[in-house]
């Protein structure tokens, strides 16, 4: 049979297009396929990220509002738990502080042989004293022996006797130190003989008389001295007498007339007006500058005290108060503190009372020894109790004479004082404040308990003794 070519051809090419139409169905169907297999994938993602999407903007932003304000809360609470804690930590510590140095002065006035009140402290007034125009005060410190003393004010004074124990080492002079229980021993500058198998001094210890002053001290208000604060403090002041040879013979004149050890210095200490060299004293070792011992003989305690004056060397620049207790209360003194009346402090004033009363002339025995925490007698008197300040200053130069944190009550003829001290808690806490800046920090009813307070009553158990 015979074909036609060009059927052949078209059959071909039929043939052909059926291929292309295969080819291209099946291309379309994978353009579907894959299509359907992407937003299938990306379906399944937007799934599962809706399963895991994080907080809004909205929720976060009240989330962290929450969270502040729980975080303030707390932080403020804490805040005002350490800030409690401090201020009754500053309380304990002052309250702390002021019965230390009370115990101390208590302690230090047990061997008192006599406490200076207000009128010898002040006007000498004992019956027979050539010095009538001024206190005992004048013959302590001035400012010319320290500028320290421009701003500071004597409240306690008193003479004790003075212990010194058997082991205590002291300077015997020219560089060389001896135990107490062998100066009668061995030479001036050795201890030959003096211990005992043990290594122990077997000589016995020494007293000597020392003046005392515990002194009001407000000299840094400003706070330029960073030692201290700028609050006032307490400070100790004492006048040693040396320890005296038991050999008061002119060894100086006649070297044999004392023997070994030898005194190491001997003392003219003849008042004016008496004849030359007629108070001679021996010594083992050397009295502080500026001290001369008072006359235990002819006249009443009273008036020998009150006749007693300073070595014309004067002292020493460096015999300065040693600071006992800092922070004591610098606000200033206004009447309403003195006035009888409790808690009227008037706005803007520190809320303190002054318990002892000014002193008034009257009956000796309404607060003889002192008893009484509340009462003050005074007047010439030396049987009555008086108040040391008398009365307190509100414009003095002396800055320190316009604080009421220091006074005691004392009784000269009992030999016995109360002291009392006032401590500033809000110093401890405002450090390098003003007084007017840390009354108002904290809330007037609450202020009175910054204020640390305490007293004491002591006798002195000493006596004099002629030597």
């Amino acid at each position: 049979m015979i074909f036609s070519i060009r059927k052949l051809f078209r059959h071909n090419r039929s043939h052909q297009r059926l291929q292309r139409d295969l080819i291209g169905r099946l291309l379309f169907e994978l353009r579907i396929f894959f299509k359907r297999l992407i937003a299938r994938v990306f379906t399944v993602g937007d799934r599962m990220t809706a399963r895991v999407r994080g907080f809004t903007l909205i929720e976060l932003l009240v989330s962290m509002l929450i969270a502040t304000v729980i975080i303030s809360t707390l932080l403020a609470f804490t805040v005002n738990i350490m800030e409690t804690d401090r201020r009754e930590q500053a309380k304990v510590e002052s309250q702390s502080d002021i019965q230390a140095a009370l115990n101390y002065i208590s302690d230090d006035l047990q061997e008192a042989v006599y406490i200076y009140n207000a009128d010898s402290l002040n006007t000498v007034s004992a019956v027979g004293n050539t010095n009538t125009t001024s206190g005992i005060k004048d013959q302590l410190p001035q400012v010319t022996d320290n500028s320290i003393f421009a701003n500071s004010t004597p409240v306690l004074v008193f003479w004790k006797r003075k212990y010194y124990n058997p082991t205590d080492t002291v300077n015997v002079g020219g560089g060389v130190t001896k135990q107490v229980g062998c100066l009668a021993y061995g030479t001036s500058t050795t201890s030959t003989g003096c211990y005992d198998a043990n290594g122990n001094p077997i000589g016995s210890g020494q007293y000597a008389y020392s003046l005392v002053a515990y002194y009001l001290i407000y000299d840094n208000a400003s706070g330029a001295n960073p030692t201290w604060s700028n609050a006032a403090r307490l400070g100790r002041w004492e006048l040693n007498d040396g320890i005296r040879s038991t050999c008061q013979a002119d060894y100086i004149t006649t070297p044999t007339a004392c023997s070994d050890p030898k005194p190491i210095a001997r003392v003219d200490f003849t008042p004016p007006g008496a004849i030359a060299g007629s108070s001679m004293v021996n010594y083992w070792t050397a009295p502080d500058q500026g001290f001369t011992p008072f006359s235990s003989q002819g006249g009443t305690v009273d008036s020998l005290m009150n006749q007693w004056t300073k070595a014309p060397a004067g002292y020493l620049a460096t015999n300065t108060p040693t600071v006992l207790m800092d922070f004591l209360d610098d606000s200033p003194y206004s009447t309403d503190q003195d006035d009888g009346i409790p808690s009227n402090a008037p706005v803007g004033n520190a809320p303190v009372d002054i318990p002892i009363r000014a002193n008034v002339a009257g009956t000796p025995s309404t607060n003889p020894d002192c008893y009484i925490e509340n009462v003050g007698t005074g007047g010439a008197s030396s049987s009555a109790s008086q108040r040391i300040p008398a009365t307190f200053s509100t414009a003095s130069s002396n800055p320190a004479q316009n604080i009421s944190s220091f006074y005691v009550c004392v009784n000269s003829s009992q030999n016995v004082a109360r002291i009392y001290l006032r401590g500033n808690a809000l110093a401890r806490l405002r450090l390098n404040q003003t007084v007017s800046q840390r009354l108002s920090s904290v809330s007037s009813s609450t202020l009175s308990s910054f204020f640390s307070t305490g007293n004491i009553r002591a006798y002195g158990n000493g006596r004099v003794y002629t030597q």
